[in-house]
């Protein structure tokens, strides 16, 4: 995941120690962020975007990698735009229902 945590603490003037201030973590946590080392909890993420008053697609973006279209044809050899009556599409799942059904008479 890429960020611009760095780029938006740098135009707010902001230290890594004041910044980790702000959002109770560690300057570690900051830092750690900032390098892609540590990817923020969701909460922690809307904390830093709000901050900023920006929004959290704006701060963070995912690595063009991870997007859904290639992880699809990574992981099931299906692409964006492949026909979803192909042979190609996934299989799909039999319900699995849990508990007693209730009887007819049972049901008011």
């Amino acid at each position: 995941m890429r960020n611009r945590l760095r780029v938006l603490r740098a135009e707010h003037h902001l230290s890594q120690a004041d910044l980790a201030e702000a959002l109770g973590v560690a300057r570690q946590t900051v830092h750690a962020i900032e390098t892609g080392k540590f990817s923020p909890s969701l909460t922690l993420a809307f904390k830093i975007a709000t901050l900023f008053g920006a929004d959290i697609n704006d701060v963070f973006a995912p690595d063009p990698e991870d997007t859904l279209p290639s992880l699809l044809e990574e992981n099931h050899g299906v692409t964006a735009t492949s026909d979803r009556t192909s042979d190609r599409s996934p299989k799909s799942r039999p319900l699995v229902f849990f508990g007693k059904p209730r009887a007819d008479t049972d049901r008011k």
